[in-house]
């Protein structure tokens, strides 16, 4: 059974909905890898603190899968927006913390899936990457 996290941006949990960007302060530290198979397989390897506006800290790490089609490799190369059914773009985020209020995430196995990605790029665009993150239910 599968039940929606959100995008990173909005979260469920149990019948709550609430929008976790809102509530991130800042980015304290970033650290993104890959290795790129031969196949043109991207393993990914992401680590990130969060702080959150009741001074909470999250650490997110995943690991994951990245492979884009034809048409994602065109758009990645001249800079497009990449959607979702231009790539296979699989994570699964780990996220632990010492807070009562985010304490849930500890105990909860998470699914990735890329919507959109906004690649390096002449115009100036600001790179990102949006999911949508579900929670595996026993």
């Amino acid at each position: 059974m599968w039940s929606a996290i959100g995008t990173f941006l909005t979260c469920h949990q149990g019948s709550s909905k609430w929008p976790l960007v809102r509530r991130v302060r800042s980015l304290i530290k970033l650290g993104e890898w890959a290795t790129v198979y031969s196949n043109g397989v991207i393993k990914l390897d992401v680590r990130l603190t969060m702080k959150m506006e009741d001074q909470s800290l999250l650490l997110v790490t995943y690991s994951g899968k990245f492979l884009l089609n034809e048409t994602g490799l065109a758009k990645g190369q001249a800079g497009e927006l990449i959607a979702s059914e231009d790539c296979y773009f699989i994570t699964n985020p780990l996220i632990r913390t010492q807070s009562e209020s985010y304490g849930w995430f500890n105990s909860t196995v998470l699914v990735g899936k890329m919507v959109s990605l906004q690649p390096v790029n002449e115009n100036d665009k600001p790179l990102y990457v949006t999911n949508d993150v579900y929670q595996v239910a026993p």
